[in-house]
Order: C-alpha cells, then structure tokens, then sequence
C-alpha cells in the first residue's frame, strides 16, 4: 500500500475519533492545539493518520529541540492485515522531511503489541517505559538527546 499525506481538515479529524479498534482500548486523538495533524490516503480514501508535537511525548524527554513527537493510526479495517510497518515507515519519511535535523518520539501502550512491533520493525527503538508506555526513539541519539 502507498500512502499519500495531506493536512487533516476538522470534518476528517471528527472523522477519525469515532474509529474503535477491537483488541486496544486507545481512542485516536487529533486536532489538539500545537500539533500537526495529517491523514494518510491510499488513493483518495482516508486509511490513516498521523499526528507531529508535544501531547506523543512524555514530558521527561520533552526536548524539542532533539525530539519530535509522533501518533498514528490505521484505519480499523485495516489493521491486521500487513499494512503497520509500511504506513509507520513512511510517517518516518514524512517526520523526518518536515522535522529535520529532530528526531521522532513515539509513545505506545505497551497492551497495544501491534503499534508497537509496527514501530520497531519500522526502525524506532525502545528507550524507557513510562507509566505502561513504551517510549520509542529514532536511532542517533541518546535516550535523554
């Protein structure tokens, strides 16, 4: 799958916070204030989307000046189905593009093992759990930059 990424307009966002997933008790947050919101499309259908700023980091390692947070989702119908890795590299590639020399940061329910296999297969690595969570860093720098 081949994903395309646009900014999120308001109706996609409501959109997106209906989607439920099954198996992980997470609901999708977007169009919070400071973050850059964007939907992936396979096409002209919405499949994804992911989410650049300060509410994906944990605040011991809210350094913006080396980190750059990072949420995702894929669309419900869609999970389980081989997509994770592909959609979680090409985040990287769009994160990395726009936020350069920054690395990204993704935090992570440790129940939600899908996300996170997706993200490490993807390249980010674990650094801390916090609270349940799973801190993931882009390789480069230190876990505490």
């Amino acid at each position: 799958m081949d994903f395309s990424f646009q900014p999120m307009t308001a109706k996609e966002a409501v959109d997106i916070e209906r989607w439920r997933y099954e198996d992980v008790d997470e609901v999708p947050r977007v169009g919070r204030p400071g973050d850059e919101d964007f939907t992936a499309r396979d096409g002209v259908s919405v499949v994804g989307y992911c989410s650049f700023g300060r509410t994906a980091m944990i605040p011991h390692y809210l350094d913006e000046g080396h980190f750059v947070g990072v949420a995702w989702g894929l669309r419900p119908d869609l999970v389980g189905r081989g997509n994770g890795t592909n959609f979680v590299e090409a985040i990287i590639e769009l994160g990395s593009q726009r936020y350069h020399p920054r690395r990204l940061q993704a935090v992570i329910k440790r129940t939600n093992g899908r996300s996170l296999k997706s993200a490490e297969d993807a390249g980010l690595f674990q650094v801390d759990e916090v609270s349940g969570r799973i801190v993931l860093q882009q390789p480069g720098l230190s876990a505490t930059a």
